[in-house]
């Protein structure tokens, strides 16, 4: 029953578009990336959705690390805590979780759409699972085997079995830029992914003398796995995909690629909105020319997550709905009763947000 399910409400239309878009291009490799493009499309609310969740976790992320620091031995109080803190911005922990899940049958019948091109015996005159006016359309091409070249790549023929004929001949040559181009597209969407939510990898430092050994150690294997997440296992996925047809390397690049643009994209949208609120606060309630609007709107938009949150939180009158958001125990609506001006409550803020240990210090100053 789950069989016939799976089959018949999420596999069979996406292998069936596939085939569609072959008999459109005639080129199983065009039409796979094509296929991704409409299936990613499809996801761009999931995805929306999924970097605003992102960007409200980095807005409180500095209260957090309070919480395990507080709450060390106590992780059931520190749950209460976090899930007070969550209720705060409106955030919902198993909404972001179930939000990533959806996505996952989708992908992975993408997978199996390319795969079944696959499969041995099976040719345009045969190919099972179809839609009658598909398979007519596919029959009607004429065609009695697929076409699975591109760019001098046989998408059938695995990288293997073309290095077996000779590491550095000719005809190895174009899959050894495949696994090249694979390698790249498996590093980067984590690079942009760091980028867009303004993070960095952390690096091995020198031991802190203010830690014991212990928190030494699990910084220091923190560091380590970042750096294996970022490198090493990006270049062991792609060293497995050399046993298996082309097609699957070419499908993961780009899967890979599009869905690094596509997260490029949410940000630059994102960040428009964002500015176009920015604009009209300041415009509207501050003075500010919109030549001078625009300069500070693209600057606070550089601020630590917490501003850009907060400035996200902007209702159309230039009111902040997330006022009670803090810093090491003190709100941004405590900043902005001392300051005042908005614009100077939001750098005061910026500045506590990236030292929040240094808050009270940094607040009694100014």
């Amino acid at each position: 029953m789950l069989g016939n399910f799976w089959n018949t409400i999420i596999f069979a239309p996406i292998h069936n578009l596939l085939t569609y878009l072959y008999v459109i291009t005639g080129s199983l490799g065009l039409s796979t990336f094509l296929l991704i493009v409409i299936i990613r499309l499809l996801l761009w609310p999931m995805v929306a959705k999924q970097y605003r969740d992102t960007k409200k976790v980095r807005s409180i992320q500095p209260r957090l690390d309070e919480l395990k620091v507080k709450y060390k031995d106590k992780p059931t109080e520190m749950a209460q805590a976090q899930q007070a803190i969550y209720k705060e911005i409106n955030y919902n922990p198993l909404g972001c979780l179930t939000n990533f899940v959806l996505q996952i049958p989708i992908l992975i019948a993408l997978y199996q759409s390319v795969i079944a091109f696959t499969k041995a015996g099976v040719t345009p005159l045969n190919m099972p699972g179809l839609y009658p006016f598909i398979a007519e359309r596919l029959i009607a091409t004429g065609q009695t085997m697929f076409s699975t070249d591109l760019f001098g790549i046989k998408l059938l023929a695995s990288p293997g079995s073309m290095f077996a004929q000779g590491f550095f001949t000719g005809s190895a040559l174009p899959y050894l830029s495949l696994l090249a181009f694979l390698a790249l597209s498996n590093v980067l969407p984590t690079i942009v992914s760091l980028k867009v939510m303004n993070t960095q990898v952390p690096k091995v430092r020198k031991k802190d003398a203010t830690k014991n050994d212990t928190e030494a150690m699990q910084d220091a294997f923190s560091s380590s796995l970042n750096t294996s997440t970022l490198y090493i296992m990006p270049l062991m996925l792609t060293l497995s995909m050399t046993p298996l047809p082309s097609i699957v390397s070419v499908y993961m690049i780009a899967q890979n690629f599009v869905s690094t643009a596509q997260q490029l994209l949410v940000k630059y949208f994102h960040d428009k909105t964002l500015a176009k609120k920015l604009m009209t606060f300041l415009t509207a309630n501050q003075g500010y020319s919109i030549p001078d609007a625009q300069v500070v709107a693209k600057q606070m938009l550089k601020l630590s997550p917490a501003i850009n949150f907060l400035a996200d939180e902007l209702g159309e009158f230039g009111v902040f709905k997330s006022t009670s958001v803090k810093v090491h125990d003190i709100t941004f609506e405590q900043v902005l009763a001392k300051k005042k001006d908005p614009i100077e409550a939001i750098l005061l803020f910026d500045r506590m947000a990236k030292n929040p240990e240094k808050s009270d210090e940094i607040l009694k100053g100014n």
